[in-house]
């Protein structure tokens, strides 16, 4: 299952129980498609940081999504049908943490290479190499804290 982040801005013509029914009939369209809801936020009614439909305000929601696509084109669809939902937007947050994983393994994959590529030095030269390497990174943070340039090391 994928997981998305969905928000969207009701107009703010509608009363507020009745924005909160229409979140309501758009989580059970949700649940009809076999997505789970982990999390519904509502934020209550805010400014726009600009005119959309003629609106300055609207209710905004969030909805934490963990479901299949049809289930968001489903969702995505009545949000399109609904003249009340004037702005919409969906992120599928899950790829961000493939990256991370895939970026993981292939960090691990070159440290094997080099470790067996490096297998045939000595110890005592490989220790010295990770030694002058630790000492110059050292020296580069020294030399960035009293220039004022301060990185933090990720």
């Amino acid at each position: 299952m994928r997981k998305y982040e969905v928000i969207f801005i009701v107009a703010p013509h509608l009363q507020e129980e009745e924005a909160d029914a229409l979140a309501q009939s758009l989580q059970k369209t949700l649940e009809k498609k076999g997505a789970a809801l982990e999390k519904m936020e509502k934020w209550g009614k805010r400014r726009l940081a600009y005119a959309v439909a003629k609106q300055r305000e609207g209710y905004y929601f969030l909805f934490v999504v963990d479901g299949a696509a049809d289930a968001i084109n489903e969702l995505e669809r009545k949000f399109k049908q609904t003249d009340d939902v004037i702005r919409f937007m969906t992120v599928r947050t899950d790829l961000e943490l493939k990256a991370v994983a895939k970026r993981i393994a292939m960090r691990q994959r070159e440290e094997a290479k080099k470790a067996a590529k490096g297998a045939g030095r000595s110890r005592v030269g490989a220790e010295a190499t990770f030694a002058a390497a630790d000492r110059a990174a050292a020296d580069r943070a020294a030399a960035d804290r009293t220039s004022g340039n301060a990185e933090t090391d990720l």
